[in-house]
């Protein structure tokens, strides 16, 4: 019975179920948005919030995809979709925005949401400055929005700040990247300016905010410091660039001359690349004073630094000096090295040769290196012959050379002058001899030989001198009184005894004599000749007289004294004594 009654309860519920959802149509998923209209229009750089739901009426949400201009931006299950639409980051135009829903009984919903982007005019970041010259600057900035439309064009605007009312001038960049990193030309040197950056596109033109600058005047200033390795042809000299004036350099670097003033019209050496730079001056002369200083040169204006002066090195002086003693095989020479030439003397001697002009490539005796004076022998000549010799000296800038003299070598035979007789008395005089040449050789031996032959020699009688070369004096005792001699100088190396010419003479006639005191007398007579009178005082002087007679021997000897000066005149009883 009860059971009964549950079971017609329950189908009437059932009954009323099924008439309830039987008689209810199903619908697609509904989709609704926030926007005011499902065509609209924004500005680039607006930002768009939009909210999408999706509902349906009987049926759980399947899946939802949202799609902004063909690319999927949502797909799932829930009922509200957030997105945040940023306009800066497109370009201006028409964008679709596709919304599709489906449910459990695959029923599919669709929306389509237009939205037209309109570009609006540039905007721009702040404008540096990284370098200013006399003409040009170096543009930093960027283009933060472009507005979404193309950039047509970019650049500088300026106008003289003294001039407030001056209409600006452009100068354009020849790019349209939104970074801009570029040296613009064009400005007026020399000027305070009021400058901004622009951009342009097809919504208009945007600007950045004024800056002032001052352009350089284009002037470049430039130092001359110094010179160093100064040699004969060739000096590094240092400069400084201070500053280009704003305005490119065409060249610059370092003028040289003889001249007081040099300038680029003279030598020039260019620099490159440096602030502090060196350059090498070449084409020099040793031992001559130059004029150099730095310059630097634009379109505007040359430049020149302070003038200064140097004075190139170069070879040594050295001095050919006298020479010592020449040898049958050697000759001892010495040089002065006056003056190194700024630069160390490596070596220095003589060169020689039996030609003209000799070199260091010829034959050469070394004495050294440095400067000051040096002696040396040269050795291994060939006796009896001519020679070229001249002193050289040799440092990094060259070799140089001394006067040129020529000298011969000995052939070994002594220069032998018996120079005279001296000091003659009853049995001695002394001979004078001289070896003023030594030919080439030692002298071991010098002397005087004498005897009543015409032409004496070491065989005959003979004394013996110390020395070698120079006069000396040599005293003969135990002559013969009244006798004549023959004595010469001679002297003897190893080849031998060498002579000289001999002198003659005869000692004194030795006789005793007394002296007779001077006094007055009457000479001549009045009955005389005419030529004897009158009678007159004479005075005598003392005079010494022989004691006694002259034997016939002593008048002997005394003719063979005076033989030189005697004549026999009449028929030769006459003998005259001139």
């Amino acid at each position: 019975m009860n059971h009964s009654t549950d079971c017609r309860r329950i189908l009437i519920i059932l009954l009323l179920f099924a008439a309830f959802f039987g008689g209810c149509k199903n619908h697609a998923p509904s989709i609704t948005h926030n926007l005011a209209a499902d065509t609209l229009a924004i500005s680039h750089g607006d930002v768009l919030d939009i909210e999408i739901r999706f509902a349906d009426d009987r049926e759980e949400l399947n899946s939802a995809t949202v799609l902004f201009n063909n690319k999927e931006i949502y797909s799932g299950k829930d009922s509200l979709f957030k997105y945040k639409l940023q306009s800066s980051l497109l370009s201006a135009g028409k964008y679709k925005l596709i919304i599709n829903a489906l449910d459990e009984d695959s029923l599919v919903s669709k929306k389509l949401v237009t939205i037209n982007i309109e570009g609006v005019h540039p905007t721009m970041g702040e404008l540096s400055v990284a370098g200013i010259g006399a003409t040009y600057i170096k543009a930093q900035f960027n283009i933060k929005s472009a507005g979404g439309l193309k950039i047509d064009e970019k650049g500088i605007l300026f106008s003289p700040v003294s001039e407030q009312r001056a209409v600006e001038k452009k100068l354009v960049i020849g790019n349209t990247d939104l970074k801009t990193d570029d040296v613009v030309e064009g400005l007026p040197r020399d000027t305070e300016l009021s400058i901004r950056a622009y951009s342009t596109n097809a919504a208009g033109t945007g600007y950045s905010e004024y800056m002032t600058i001052t352009t350089k005047d284009g002037i470049p200033v430039i130092r001359t410091i110094t010179v160093s390795n100064i040699h004969s042809k060739t000096v590094d000299a240092t400069g400084t660039l201070v500053t280009d004036g704003g305005e490119k350099l065409s060249s610059y670097g370092i003028c040289y001359s003889e001249g007081s003033e040099p300038s680029i019209k003279d030598y020039v050496s260019y620099a490159k690349g440096k602030t502090n730079f060196k350059v090498e001056l070449g084409k020099l002369r040793p031992f001559t004073k130059y004029y150099y200083r730095a310059f630097a040169k634009n379109r505007f204006a040359t430049r020149y630094g302070t003038i200064k002066d140097f004075e190139t090195t170069g070879p040594p002086t050295v001095i050919t000096g006298e020479p010592g003693r020449i040898m049958v095989s050697s000759i001892r020479m010495n040089i002065n090295v006056t003056d190194d030439g700024g630069h160390e003397v490596t070596d220095a001697g003589i060169c020689y040769s039996m030609l003209k002009n000799p070199t260091i490539d010829t034959n050469v005796c070394s004495f050294g290196n440095g400067s000051g004076e040096f002696e040396k022998v040269i050795e291994n000549l060939d006796p009896g012959s001519k020679y070229h010799l001249r002193a050289y000296a040799v440092n990094s800038e060259g070799v140089s050379y001394g006067e040129e003299i020529i000298m011969f070598t000995k052939l070994g035979i002594p220069e032998v002058v018996t120079e005279g007789v001296t000091d003659i008395d009853y049995s001695s005089a002394t001979i004078k001899g001289n070896v003023p040449d030594d030919g080439g050789l030692d002298i071991t031996e010098r002397g005087v030989v004498w005897d009543t032959v015409p032409r004496p020699t070491r065989n005959n009688n003979y004394g013996l001198v110390e020395g070698n070369i120079g006069p000396y004096d040599y005293r003969i005792s135990g002559l013969e009184s009244g006798r004549r001699y023959y004595a010469r100088a001679y002297a003897k190396n190893e080849k031998g005894f060498v002579y000289a010419e001999p002198v003659e003479f005869v000692p004194l006639i030795n006789t005793e004599m007394v002296e007779v005191k001077g006094n007055y007398f009457s000479m001549g007579s009045d009955k005389g000749e005419k030529n004897s009178q009158p009678v007159h005082q004479v005075r005598l002087d003392d005079y010494m007289i022989g004691k006694y007679e002259v034997t016939n021997e002593e008048f002997a000897k005394f003719l063979n004294y005076q033989i030189d000066f005697i004549t026999f005149e009449g028929d030769s009883d006459i003998v005259m004594l001139h």
